[in-house]
């Protein structure tokens, strides 16, 4: 952890969190270890101790977990954001709102994952300002999904296709968008349009149930077939 190479680092890093995951002992001694390598100077480095830190569910590190929100490099950025959502907990909450409108895109991103994750898990409020409205998630979810980047709204509906396998189903607003979303699809992106067509299948509208068969048979949507 200490050597002078980064790539060296980076991966005695991941083999102390393969190391942890089976041993309490080992766990509680390598979590410091892991935080002191959040301000590694190669990203790479803390990287890999955020993405170690979620896989431990470390509570422990939500503090500095939360300030490599503002990293300099976007994928520590990201990968702390994921962490705190592998975490889970509510204390994250008040961050996680402000990233949901963060002008970065990767980071807006990973938030909506972590958002639904923390919120979800979420049974009342643990201090001032960490508590969470019934409806923020979907509120969080129905914006994402009218996001200008692709991609974010890409992940909305696959996190709302994921919340309604574990039985939460998604609002009447995050519906109408998936329809509104397969109704345009010709100037939409055809990944977005695919998942809106298995959320809205999975809801049991028969306009998405429809349109996947479609898909499936080959049929192209917005001038390209999305990958299967």
């Amino acid at each position: 952890l200490s050597s002078a190479r980064a790539d060296v680092r980076a991966s005695a890093t991941e083999d102390l969190v393969r190391h942890a995951r089976g041993e309490a002992e080992v766990r509680a001694s390598a979590i410091p270890l892991l935080v002191q390598r959040l301000d590694d100077e190669h990203p790479r480095v803390r990287a890999a101790a955020a993405v170690g830190l979620g896989d431990l569910a470390a509570i422990e590190a939500v503090t500095p977990l939360l300030l490599k929100v503002e990293d300099d490099d976007a994928h520590v950025r990201q990968m702390a954001i994921n962490a705190l959502g592998e975490i889970g907990d509510s204390r994250a909450l008040p961050r996680l709102r402000r990233a949901l409108k963060d002008p970065r895109p990767e980071v807006r991103y990973q938030t909506v994952i972590a958002f639904a994750r923390v919120g979800d898990r979420a049974a009342g409020p643990t201090e001032p300002g960490a508590g969470l409205e019934a409806s923020e998630v979907d509120d969080a979810l129905f914006e994402a999904a009218s996001d200008a980047d692709d991609a974010i709204a890409h992940i909305a509906l696959r996190v709302a296709e994921e919340r309604l396998d574990a039985g939460r189903p998604p609002d009447g607003r995050l519906l109408a968008r998936a329809r509104a979303i397969v109704d345009a699809r010709a100037d939409a992106s055809p990944h977005v349009v695919l998942v809106a067509a298995i959320l809205l299948a999975k809801a049991g509208d028969a306009r998405g149930h429809d349109l996947v068969l479609r898909i499936v048979r080959g049929e192209k949507i917005g001038g390209q077939a999305p990958d299967k």
